[in-house]
């Protein structure tokens, strides 16, 4: 079968019918786009019925690194609930990073057929017909093109109720719909000027100079919007993006003359929105006032008349620059730091003092602390948050400047609660570096308080930690705290710099000075705000990772915690005391860590690990009565302290068990992620060939076919058990290229078959007697451990040929680039991943509820992202193992 198009002769006539009906489906195109508003009132009246017919009263807020809201229901249990909801989970999903979400995809997969519908439409057999027809379709498209990229004038945002930040999306994925039609259209007309040995002929003509510099525009503007440009140097996309799509309307205006209207109405779509910008524009004298002590930026904007016109939100930015060129061009957003401008006659605005903009800033308040400044905005997807005041629960956490975002959301809840409305419990969790950082948030809850709410907790991180007495600011008394402010020549120094201040400002340095010196215990926090109910489950770090970390001679463990998972807190805490034990290192201190996940019940995994969490030995040592080997104080605390203390880039951290204590780690103390050398994940599987090793077999768990998890279909244990722990790790862009992700498609190859086994047992791999065991116990109670686990993998999962070891092989590839080709995990030659976490569904045993929450999808990153060996030397770790028994041998002999 041949290609149905051809090159046909057309008469006059049939040429004009030609021409009509290119013109005509092309206006059709540009009609239809207002068929989309329509179809998304009618999805919202949907969903708004459906919500009202089928709401739970269950919400809650989660802790998030970024400053976005997200709620937490119990869906109702009927049939059509559960299929809606797993199919917004779906959707909600990315496909790779960068490139949007599917339900993102689907609509522009939905429009792109439409489109396509309305090209092939019509053309018969007429090949010029169909190139042409890409072609209009394509420019009558340009005019929404346009109108989705207005910050904030645009009738899309009205009928849609969708900000700038939400459209945005659907303005790229359009991009690349008209770059595929015209990159069409151009291929089309090539080919067709090659087959008539026109090509060189026409090619000097204006309108295919036109038409290639056009595709050429097209291609640098789709370029220069990659992820992986934008990320590099988001002004040079900006300032590209900007210059390229100006320059291409004029080039498509004199290309030819039929497309010239949608070409009139972009320019003209264009203008508004240039217009537009400007108009919201002002330039206006603003304070600017380096805050004592601190490289913070304090910057007042009074109202104007221009100003006192807008509409402001808890949460908005605006825009910030400088009036006059090259400075102009130096525009940078900026949190709207106090709850209501209207009421305070001002915008206020706390930043760093870093470089760009801030640095440039810096400079005017060291010399003036008055300067004309250009704002813009406001802007942001604030307005459109879900009323705060609807949940149950509100946690807000804040370190440094980052307050300016959370600190009017809180005060706005404050407020409504004193005008007698209804609000949620809140907290509100302040940590920044010194007293004098804070000065700017107490003083607007002075102002709008009269004091410090109870809810309110402040710490200043800069010093000594007072351990587990350190109060937050709300909760101690003036005296106590102006005693110690006494003893302490640092904060006498700050009291003299803060004397300086105005008397209008006198409360909050009297308030400053309260804050308590320390770090807050966030695991007190969170215990408090998710409250456990005694059922919590807690795991233990595998023996065999616990056996590597303390008695490789490459690797200094400076201590372990424990988190959910296993089984509960007392038997796992237990069980990794005795291991220490047993491999003769009790000295290593043990942290309990949380106690359950964010916002989830706990999980065990008695079918792995037994009841106990480490069944299949009764060579475990016991414990010494009244021995305390336990460290009292909160993990994350413990763990930031002590890779804080080691040389950057030195220090790595493990997870073999759910990531809770360790998200929370990096959340609080951001700073941890560039101290450290990496953070090692045992955790997610990959599946679909990913590698060879098996992950399971058809029809051996629960009549499931063919699976990626280990605990069910979808989801490895680890991850399931807190997938947003582990959705706020793999998001976190920074943290994301220092991680290296073991997951069951490379532990799987790790099998400790008989021969592996015997080993352990004996010391070498020979059946015969062996020499190298010289302590039989420590090596049975490690080789009883593999049979029990070899027992489990076998009944459970079908892996006949010997249990995986997971854990100790996170450990291990710290070794590689120690050991070099002795120790080698293959990635590829470099390959890095985007991890998506599924958070949608709950712990149940039921699947239409449970849905995939836990698993791990990954894309191929080509901007840096986390490790994910495919396979490893195999042989040469359990060499390891076996040295690592030997060393601990030694040590358990040694006097």
């Amino acid at each position: 079968m041949g290609f149905p198009y051809h090159f046909v002769n057309l008469n006059d006539e049939q040429n004009l019918r030609r021409r009509q009906l290119l013109d005509g489906y092309g206006q059709f195109a540009q009609l239809s786009i207002l068929l989309l508003p329509l179809l998304y009132q009618l999805c919202l009246g949907v969903r708004l019925l459906a919500s009202r017919a089928w709401s739970s009263n269950s919400q809650a807020v989660k802790e998030h690194q970024s400053p976005v809201i997200s709620g937490f229901k119990k869906p109702a249990r009927g049939h059509a609930t559960r299929s809606l909801t797993r199919i917004r989970w779906f959707l909600g999903g990315e496909i790779l990073e960068g490139w949007n979400t599917r339900q993102e995809w689907l609509i522009a997969g939905l429009w792109t057929m439409w489109l396509l519908i309305l090209v092939f439409k019509d053309t018969d057999d007429d090949y010029l017909h169909l190139t042409k027809r890409f072609g209009i379709v394509a420019a009558s498209q340009l005019p929404l093109h346009y109108l989705l990229s207005a910050k904030s004038w645009s009738p899309i945002q009205y009928l849609t109720r969708m900000s700038h930040e939400e459209l945005n999306p659907y303005h790229r994925l359009l991009g690349r719909i008209l770059i595929s039609f015209f990159s069409v259209h151009a291929a089309m007309y090539l080919n067709f000027y090659i087959q008539m040995n026109l090509l060189l002929k026409r090619v000097r003509d204006r309108d295919v100079i036109l038409g290639l510099t056009a595709i050429t525009t097209f291609m640098l503007i789709g370029t220069t919007a990659l992820a992986k440009i934008r990320t590099w140097n988001y002004r040079l996309f900006f300032y590209l993006h900007v210059i390229l799509s100006m320059s291409l309307l004029p080039i498509l205006f004199l290309h030819v003359s039929y497309i010239r209207r949608y070409i009139i109405e972009s320019a003209a779509i264009y203008l508004v929105v240039i217009l537009q910008r400007n108009m919201s524009q002002t330039t206006t004298e603003a304070t600017i006032e380096l805050v004592p002590s601190t490289n913070l930026l304090a910057i007042t904007i009074p109202f104007t008349k221009t100003l006192s016109s807008k509409t402001y939100a808890p949460g908005q930015h605006i825009y910030l620059g400088f009036p006059s060129l090259p400075q102009k061009l130096r525009i940078n957003p900026f949190s709207i730091a106090n709850r209501d401008p209207h009421d305070d006659k001002k915008i206020e605005l706390v930043a760093r003092a870093l470089s760009g903009t801030t640095a440039m800033l810096a400079d005017y308040a060291s010399k003036q602390k008055t300067t004309s400044l250009t704002i813009e905005g406001p802007y942001g997807a604030a307005k459109y948050f879900p009323d705060l005041a609807t949940y149950d629960r509100v946690l807000f956490v804040a370190g440094g400047v980052g307050a300016t975002f959370t600190l009017p959301l809180y005060l706005d809840l404050l407020h409504r609660d004193s005008q007698g409305e209804q609000i949620p419990d809140i907290r509100f969790v302040w940590s920044v570096r010194q007293v004098a950082d804070a000065r700017w948030g107490i003083k607007q809850l002075l102002e709008a308080c009269g004091t410090l709410p109870e809810s309110f907790n402040a710490y200043a991180t800069h010093g000594h930690v007072d351990g587990p007495d350190s109060e937050p600011l709300a909760r101690r008394t003036q005296s106590e705290s102006e005693q110690e402010v006494s003893n302490s020549i640092e904060l006498q120094e700050r009291d003299r710099l803060l004397s300086e201040s105005s008397s209008s400002e006198d409360a909050a340095s009297t308030a400053a000075k309260m804050m308590r010196k320390g770090r807050p215990d966030f695991r007190a926090i969170i215990d408090g705000v998710f409250s456990n109910d005694g059922s919590e489950r807690v795991a233990v770090l595998d023996a065999f990772a616990l056996l590597l970390a303390a008695h490789h001679p490459s690797l200094h463990l400076l201590g372990t915690s424990t988190v959910h998972g296993n089984a509960s807190l007392s038997r796992t805490t237990s069980n990794t005391r005795r291991v220490l034990a047993a491999i003769g290192r009790a000295d290593v201190p043990v942290h309990p860590g949380a106690a359950r996940p964010f916002c989830r019940n706990a999980v065990h995994a008695a079918d792995i690990h037994g009841a106990s969490g480490l069944d299949g030995t009764e060579l475990l040592p016991e414990l010494e009565t009244g021995a305390e080997a336990v460290v009292r104080k909160g993990a994350v605390l413990v763990m930031r302290d002590a890779l804080m203390e080691q040389q950057e880039g030195r220090a790595w951290v493990v997870a073999t068990g759910a990531l809770t204590n360790v998200a929370l780690l990096f959340a609080a103390f951001p700073e941890v992620v560039g101290q450290i050398a990496g953070l090692s994940v045992m955790g997610g599987a990959v599946g679909g060939g990913f590698t060879e090793a098996p992950l399971g077999h058809e029809g051996r768990v629960e009549g499931e076919g063919e699976r990626l998890g280990n605990w069910t279909r979808w989801a490895e244990f680890n991850i399931y058990c807190d997938p947003e722990a582990a959705a706020s790790i793999f998001s976190n862009r920074k943290l994301a290229t220092k991680t290296t992700l073991i997951p069951l498609d490379l532990t799987h190859q790790v099998l400790a078959t008989r021969e592996v086994q015997q080993m352990l047992l004996t010391g070498t791999l020979s059946s015969g007697p062996s020499t190298a065991a010289t302590n039989v116990n420590l090596r049975q109670m490690f080789h009883d451990l593999l049979l029990y686990f070899a027992h489990t993998y076998s009944e459970v999962y079908g892996l006949t040929d010997g249990p995986p070891l997971h854990d100790p092989i996170a450990v291990a590839v710290l070794l590689e680039p120690l050991m070099g080709p002795s120790m080698r995990f293959d990635d590829h030659g470099g390959e890095r991943w985007h991890v998506k976490v599924v958070t949608d569904g709950l712990h149940s045993r039921l699947d239409e509820e449970r849905g995939q929450v836990g698993r791990t999808m990954v894309t191929e990153s080509d901007h840096g992202g986390v490790r994910i060996p495919r396979s490893m030397d195999v042989e040469s770790f359990w060499k390891l193992i076996n040295h690592s028994l030997q060393a601990a041998e030694k040590a358990i002999s040694a006097p």
